[in-house]
């Protein structure tokens, strides 16, 4: 998982450093990127939100709650 993680972000950064390439002055720039993260972070945690509970099978002799 480790390799995929570093893949990942490496292909993330290479897509947000390309979008802020095209976009011209550096004001503008950020303001892209910045706006890019944000609508990927906002649909991250919508996701989260939406995806069920993972449901973990109790442990054998664990005490009752």
């Amino acid at each position: 998982m480790n390799a995929a993680r570093q893949i990942g972000g490496a292909v993330g950064l290479a897509a947000l450093v390309t979008l802020a390439a095209d976009t011209a002055g550096t004001a503008a720039s950020y303001r892209t990127v910045f706006v890019a993260i944000a609508a990927v972070c906002t649909t991250v945690a919508a996701l989260a939100f939406a995806l069920p509970a993972l449901h973990r099978p109790e442990a054998a002799g664990a005490p009752d709650q």
